[in-house]
C-alpha cells in the first residue's frame, strides 16, 4: 500500500498525491512530497510535517514547525499513529490535507483535479525493433579493435561498481543520519511530556518551565532542519545541555518544603536587636547549639551592630512557634562573615539537627525563616510565630560558602537553609536577592564552641 493525501481546501481541493517511498513530507518547500502554495499559506513552515511507515502502520511527526501540526483537531506531541480518514492541519487555520492509502503506485503527474490517469498514461510499452530480413554479408572482426573494446568494458564495468557502492553508502548515510534524528526527537519528546506534566508552585519555578520548553521546541526545529552529522551534533548538544538545566527543576517543583519546614520548628527564629534610642534591626536566626536550658542563635550581625559599631543593648528572640519572646544576650559578633551569635535561654528548644553532608551542586535543598523579620510575624502573640518556606537549588559549593538559586525567591538573611529530611545545611547570608549565599553550619559552629 502507498501513502495517498487529499487536499481538502485552497486552490487544489480534491487534488490526490500518492507517496510511493515510506517517508513522506508536507510543507512549503517545492520539493515536499505532499507541497503546499508559498503564498497560500505563509503559516506553513518549509518542512512542516511527515507521515512515514513504521511496522503495520503509518505515524504522523511535526518536524519543528513554528505553528504546530494537527491530527483530527489535536496537536501533535511526539510521533502519532495516523488511519485512513485522519485529517492533517498545518498550524491553526491552516490547509488540512486527508491522508489514505491506495494499492496503485504513483505515476506521472496527477491533474490539478484530482483525476487519476488512465491506465495507458501509467504503462509504456516498448515494442523490439523488427530485425531486417535483407541479406548481410558476413564481415570478420578486426582483431586490432579488441584491445579497446575489453578496455572500453572494464571502464564502465568499474565506473557502474564504484557508482553503485557511494549510492549504497550515501543511502546507508541517510539511513544512520535519519536514525539519530529520531532518537533525539524522541528524547526531546521525553523531556517535552515531563514539563508539561510538571506543576510548578510560583512564578520563579513557572518561568524555568517556559524557558526550558521555548529552548526544547527550538532544538526540535534544528532537528528537523539538520541535513548533516555536523548539525545533528550541534542540536545533540544543546539537547543534552537542556536537559542537564531541566532536571534541577523538575527536582525543584517535585520538592514539597513543607517536611523541612515542620522539621524546623523552634530551630529558626526571629532575632531583634534594639539599640540607643529605641533603634531596631530584625533578621531571621537559626539555632546552633544547645546545652541545657540556653540556646545560641546565629543571625545577621546587623542585628546586633550598627553601622558605625555600637552593639545592641538588648535582644529579644521569638522561636518558630512561640507566642513569647525570650531574652538574648550577645556572644560574638564576627565582621568576616557578617554573622551575629546571641545566647538565649529557653525553657523549650529542639535539639539543633545539623546536616554532616557536603550539598551538591543540582541538590535540591529548603529556605526557611522570615523573609521580612519583625514584619513576618503577624499576630504571632495569639496564633504563634510562622515561618515560610521556599525550594531552592544549589549552583556551587566551594569551602566557605554555598551558592543556590531560588526561581526568583530572594534570599531571607539569617534563614535557615534544610535539606529535605529537615537537617540544617547552613545560614542564608547577605542582602536579599539574586543567587542565595549560605555560609555552612560547621563553621557557625565553630564561633560558638571558640566564645562559649
Amino acid at each position: 500500500m502507498f501513502a495517498q493525501f487529499t487536499y481538502r481546501d485552497g486552490p487544489a481541493v480534491g487534488a490526490t498525491r500518492v507517496v510511493g517511498h515510506d517517508f513522506a513530507t508536507l510543507g512549503r518547500d517545492p520539493q515536499a512530497d505532499v507541497p503546499l502554495d508559498s503564498v497560500q499559506y505563509p503559516e506553513v513552515s518549509v518542512r512542516h510535517a511527515a507521515v512515514f511507515k513504521q511496522g503495520g502502520g503509518y505515524l504522523l511527526r511535526d518536524l519543528g514547525s513554528t505553528n504546530g501540526t494537527f491530527l483530527n483537531g489535536t496537536r501533535v506531541r511526539g510521533d502519532r499513529p495516523i488511519e485512513v480518514g485522519d485529517r492533517i492541519q498545518l498550524g491553526p487555520g491552516g490547509p488540512v490535507v486527508e491522508f489514505g492509502a491506495t494499492a496503485v503506485p504513483p505515476h506521472g503527474n496527477r491533474s490539478a483535479a484530482g483525476a487519476t490517469p488512465s491506465p495507458a498514461s501509467r504503462l509504456e510499452i516498448h515494442a523490439p525493433r523488427q530485425r531486417t530480413t535483407s541479406p548481410v554479408g558476413y564481415r570478420r572482426p578486426n582483431p586490432r579493435r579488441r584491445p579497446w573494446l575489453v578496455g572500453l568494458v572494464t571502464v564502465v564495468v568499474l565506473g557502474a561498481s564504484a557508482a553503485i557502492g557511494l549510492g549504497y553508502q550515501a543511502r546507508r548515510a541517510a539511513e544512520v543520519l535519519a536514525a539519530r534524528r529520531d532518537a533525539l526527537q524522541r528524547q526531546a519528546d521525553d523531556v517535552r511530556n515531563r514539563l508539561d506534566g510538571a506543576r510548578a508552585p510560583n512564578d520563579g519555578l513557572r518561568a524555568a518551565v517556559r524557558a526550558a520548553i521555548s529552548g526544547l521546541e527550538t532544538v526540535r526545529s534544528d532537528l528537523g532542519a539538520a541535513a548533516s552529522d555536523s548539525a545533528v551534533d550541534r542540536a545533540a548538544a544543546r539537547l543534552d545541555s537542556l536537559a542537564t538545566a531541566v532536571a534541577p527543576v523538575l527536582a525543584a517543583i517535585a520538592t514539597d518544603p513543607t517536611g523541612a519546614r515542620r522539621e524546623g520548628v523552634g530551630r529558626v527564629a526571629v532575632i531583634i536587636g534594639e539599640f540607643v534610642r529605641g533603634a531596631t534591626a530584625a533578621a531571621s536566626g537559626i539555632a546552633l547549639l544547645r546545652i541545657g536550658d540556653t540556646t545560641w542563635f546565629a543571625t545577621e550581625r546587623r542585628t546586633a551592630v550598627d553601622s558605625i559599631g555600637v552593639p545592641a543593648i538588648r535582644f529579644a528572640v521569638i522561636a518558630d512557634g512561640d507566642r513569647a519572646a525570650a531574652l538574648g544576650r550577645l556572644v560574638r559578633a564576627d565582621d568576616s562573615l557578617g554573622v551575629a551569635i546571641v545566647a538565649v535561654i529557653r525553657v523549650e528548644s529542639p535539639e539543633p539537627s545539623p546536616s554532616g553532608n557536603v550539598p551538591r551542586i543540582g541538590e535540591t535543598l529548603v529556605q526557611v525563616g522570615f523573609p521580612f523579620g519583625a514584619d513576618s510575624l503577624g499576630e504571632w502573640r495569639s496564633t504563634g510565630a510562622a515561618a515560610q518556606a521556599a525550594v531552592a537549588t544549589v549552583t556551587a559549593v566551594d569551602s566557605t560558602a554555598v551558592r543556590l538559586t531560588g526561581y526568583g525567591v530572594g534570599g531571607w538573611p539569617g534563614s535557615a537553609l534544610l535539606d529535605r529530611a529537615g537537617a540544617v545545611v547552613g545560614m542564608v547570608s547577605g542582602p536579599p536577592g539574586g543567587d542565595l549565599r549560605v555560609i555552612p553550619i560547621a563553621r557557625l559552629r565553630r564561633l560558638v564552641e571558640t566564645k562559649r
